[in-house]
């Protein structure tokens, strides 16, 4: 199976996903259902620059898309198995310590096919978390994210 590959920008200061680097327009992440992907994303410190956002090699990484937000409280894809997190096979350039992260997500899930049902797309709200070496959660990222459903021909 092909792993289908998103690349983007991450804007640590808005959280927000950016079209091009060090560009303050937000980008909309597409997926879509019963599909793999491998998320890779340049993490930048603030806005309109590409200074990199560092992470410490020992912190918890996330990801949830759901629909009501908070803390993500029901998530419809929640990625948090350290595996799919930070694999150099996934992206050679992986690392966290300059600002680069990736994560392996399916949409294959009951959750997500459930929630989306039969319509053609929907959005949601994809979150980035980590947690910090004292277990406190930080977001990362918080943005705008379409499901669509795939049609099987």
């Amino acid at each position: 199976m092909n792993i289908n590959i998103k690349e983007f920008g991450i804007d640590f200061d808005r959280s927000k996903t950016q079209v091009i680097d060090g560009s303050l327009q937000s980008a909309n992440i597409v997926l879509y259902r019963g599909t793999e992907y491998v998320l890779r994303a340049n993490v930048y410190s603030n806005s309109a620059s590409t200074v990199v956002q560092a992470f410490a090699n020992t912190v918890g990484w996330e990801l949830d898309i759901g629909r009501l937000y908070g803390s993500n409280a029901s998530p419809v894809i929640i990625e948090a198995n350290t595996a799919s997190w930070n694999n150099t096979s996934d992206w050679t350039l992986t690392d966290v310590t300059e600002g680069r992260i990736c994560c392996r997500v399916n949409t294959s899930g009951d959750l997500v096919s459930s929630d989306l049902g039969n319509a053609s797309s929907d959005t949601y709200t994809m979150e980035i978390w980590y947690t910090n070496n004292v277990g406190a959660k930080a977001l990362v990222v918080s943005d705008a994210c379409s499901i669509h459903n795939a049609t099987i021909i």
